[in-house]
């Protein structure tokens, strides 16, 4: 609760510094290691154990993030310019690791169950990941290096492996 509280504040006041980035884990309090103008950052920590990292460089990014459960990790770095990522995790131990360069990207992670890993990698303008796996030990792999690139991955059951590059 109460790094819940300093986390807002934190936050709050990086906003009117147009200043954001956001690293957090359940365990110890956030630090803030770079800048993005205008970017905003929202995250919300239920559970025990959950962590994220969040860098936004340039301009203009936003991030939203859900971890409830226990054991998640994400990591997210944006640079360039109107990037936006959304993630939802729910459940134990699913991972994610997302990636933007370039601009007007998005990614939406949606991981509910255990043992998922996601990797999202865009170098491009307008490239768009969906994102979706439900159950255990799923793997996505996504790689965009062209422009106006477009992928949907939907995982729902056991052990599932996708990969998808597009360049």
């Amino acid at each position: 609760m109460r790094q819940s509280i300093f986390l807002r504040a934190a936050t709050a006041l990086l906003f009117v510094l147009g200043l954001h980035a956001v690293h957090a884990q359940d365990l110890a309090p956030p630090e803030f290691p770079a800048a993005g103008l205008g970017s905003q950052s929202s995250l919300l920590q239920s559970g025990d154990f959950n962590q994220a990292s969040i860098t936004q460089a340039g301009l203009a990014h936003a991030i939203n993030a859900i971890q409830s459960g226990s054991t998640n990790q994400l990591s997210a770095l944006q640079s360039g310019d109107l990037n936006r990522i959304a993630v939802l995790q729910s459940g134990e131990l699913n991972s994610a690791v997302l990636s933007q360069a370039g601009s007007m990207n998005l990614i939406t992670l949606q991981q509910i169950g255990q043992l998922n890993s996601a990797y999202v990698a865009q170098q491009a303008i307008g490239a768009t990941a969906l994102v979706s796996q439900n159950g255990i030990g799923n793997q996505a792999d996504i790689r965009q290096y062209v422009n106006f690139a477009s992928a949907v991955v939907r995982q729902d059951g056991n052990n599932g492996v996708a990969t998808v590059i597009q360049y």
